[in-house]
């Protein structure tokens, strides 16, 4: 990039200074006092450098704020909430309070490009740069709908020290982003078991992606959940859509109510129960009904005189069961 001259109105100022001090005022020779004045600028000059390296370094480290516009931030890794966020009544009052007074707090972006840095000479200026959201979901998508400019801190990949290889790795970079969001959204009281289980069973897949060898007590250690938690949280997440299928409303779910509905969810479907067969006939005056159920035969005749006697009964029977057995139907 060029070197940027300094404003002549600073040099100007410098050197009016400098031909102001004793020494100059003393000086004899204008060569004196030119040098007196070449010495001011040049400290000038250290001291404006030395300003706008510490404004560049405030904007890379996420301690001054940038003012983005909402088309230059993109959302990779999408929202951890219910589907139904932007209807519910928390979204609608953050956006009007947005509107009655302002953005309080700054959403977190990190650059796209991993080798991207501000313009030296004006850290400020991130025209042709693009971001991922880090956290502040809903506070941008309150600020798109009011179309409003975004206040905005960087933090750089691994900036937190948990990075790795975030800036350049993209398994590590998605594993070190969720767990920034991560980080920002326990810190609130409105999420939800589910919501909650959910964002740390994704956590922990990323993280075994970026490194194979992480474990569920090592992760729930860096995330300050206990194992049993990482376990039950990758079974909840790994089971996401039949939860979502099985329940009306699982973001109403207690952490027992979720516990308790695991096992039911993998337990084999209930065989379907066959339909009832049954036949009917008419034999002169007595009405014979045939009924088969859960494999049970029932047969029932009605209008018998009294004059039925058992061999009558035994030689129906004997009649019935050569039919079955002929058809099969008592396995030998």
């Amino acid at each position: 990039m060029p070197r940027k001259s300094l404003p002549r109105s600073l040099i100007s100022r410098a050197e009016d200074a400098a031909a102001d001090t004793p020494e100059a005022r003393e000086a004899d020779r204008p060569a004196l006092a030119g040098a007196w004045r070449a010495g001011a600028t040049a400290q000038l000059r250290a001291d404006l450098e030395a300003s706008e390296a510490e404004t560049l370094a405030r904007v890379l480290d996420g301690r001054a704020e940038l003012s983005l516009s909402p088309d230059a931030i993109d959302d990779p890794l999408g929202s951890d909430r219910r589907p139904d966020w932007r209807e519910r009544e928390d979204f609608v009052a953050l956006r009007e309070s947005i509107a009655a007074n302002g953005q309080d707090v700054p959403v977190q972006v990190t650059p796209l490009d991993p080798d991207w840095t501000p313009n030296p000479r004006d850290p400020f200026d991130t025209a042709g740069a693009r971001f991922a959201l880090l956290a502040g979901r809903r506070r941008l998508a309150a600020l798109q709908e009011l179309g409003r400019t975004v206040r905005a801190v960087i933090v750089p990949p691994g900036g937190d020290g948990q990075g790795g290889d975030a800036a350049r790795d993209p398994a590590a970079r998605r594993a070190w982003m969720l767990t920034r969001r991560w980080r920002e959204n326990a810190e609130r009281a409105d999420l939800s078991p589910f919501e909650r289980l959910l964002a740390i069973g994704e956590m922990f897949d990323a993280a075994k992606a970026a490194d194979p060898g992480e474990t569920a007590a090592r992760f729930g250690e860096r995330v300050g959940v206990s194992e049993s938690v990482v376990s039950r949280a990758r079974a909840v997440s790994a089971r996401r859509e039949a939860i979502l299928a099985a329940v009306p409303d699982p973001y109403a779910l207690s952490n027992t109510a979720l516990y308790k509905l695991l096992p039911r969810l993998d337990a084999p479907p209930a065989p379907k129960a066959r339909p009832a067969l049954s036949a009917r006939r008419m034999a002169g005056a007595v009405a014979l009904k045939a009924t088969v159920k859960d494999g049970t035969l029932t047969l029932t005749a009605k209008g018998l005189t009294d004059g039925y006697d058992g061999e009558a009964l035994d030689a129906l029977l004997a009649d019935v069961a050569k039919r079955l057995k002929k058809e099969g139907g008592t396995g030998g």
